[in-house]
């Protein structure tokens, strides 16, 4: 080849030389300039992005939290079922104690109720068997007391002693006919008293001690179950145990003599 061709070869050579090194500069421009814009827009877009997700982190620990509490709440409030179930079954138990127990307090109440009955009915014949006192028969011998008319006489009718009351009204007319100044009075509070009692208090008047004497002849040939006795000296006429029921004029301690009657006061 000629000088002069092998010149134009490399005058060609060095301009595809040079285009390629512009591309290749260019290329690497290009590639640079790529990478930096990349590399804002990561950082534009992680720097946009952040705060949400760690307000979407945040939240999601938040919810895992509540979750959490949620089930331990969810835990105790099972174990509270679970008492409340432990609880009411006791309670069951313990109703059914007492509903077993009422009925057999219903049941023990009915047998009660029918041993009242039984015991009501025979008291009720016992009563009706037991004999009524009886009054006195035919006229009787007043004459000895009439010396002493006007005589204040107390007649006591013991009130537990069911028949007491009757026999006192027989003989308050009794010394009502003789002319003696009689009133009856309940006694109430005392026990254990037998007969028809005179009394008069001892060693104060010897008249009164004569009425009595009459009283007690009379009442015993009237059907009574009468005996003399004295009040005690050291003991105050006015005192006496329990209470008394009946009119409030005279006095029921005012009177000298005293009746009192208490069971089995008829002769038999």
């Amino acid at each position: 080849m000629e000088i002069h061709h092998l010149r134009s070869w490399v005058e060609f050579a060095d301009k595809v030389t040079i285009i390629a090194l512009a591309v290749a500069g260019i290329a690497i421009i290009a590639v640079g300039a790529t990478s930096w814009l990349s590399f804002k827009y990561n950082k534009a877009l992680q720097a946009r992005d952040n705060p949400a997700l760690n307000r979407a982190t945040d939240y999601t620990a938040k919810l895992e939290k509540e979750v959490a509490a949620l089930g331990e709440r969810s835990s105790q409030l099972e174990k509270a079922f679970a008492e409340a179930d432990g609880r009411v079954a006791a309670d069951r138990i313990q109703i059914a104690r007492l509903e077993s127990a009422v009925e057999a307090a219903m049941a023990r109440a009915a047998d009660l109720e029918k041993e009242v009955a039984a015991a009501k009915a025979s008291n009720e014949k016992s009563l009706a068997a037991v004999e009524r006192p009886k009054p006195p028969a035919g006229p009787q011998p007043i004459g000895s007391l009439q010396k002493f008319a006007g005589t204040m006489v107390a007649i006591y009718a013991v009130d537990e002693v069911p028949e007491a009351a009757e026999v006192g009204s027989w003989i308050n007319m009794l010394l009502s006919e003789a002319g003696l100044s009689s009133s009856t009075w309940k006694w109430a509070g005392v026990s254990g008293m037998a007969g028809v009692v005179v009394l008069t208090k001892e060693g104060v008047n010897p008249s009164m001690d004569q009425a009595a004497v009459a009283t007690v002849d009379i009442l015993r040939s009237a059907g009574f179950n009468a005996v003399k006795a004295s009040w005690p000296m050291d003991a105050d006429w006015r005192r006496f145990r329990g209470t008394l029921s009946g009119p409030q004029s005279p006095d029921p301690t005012e009177a000298p003599i005293r009746v009192v009657i208490g069971a089995r006061a008829q002769l038999h």
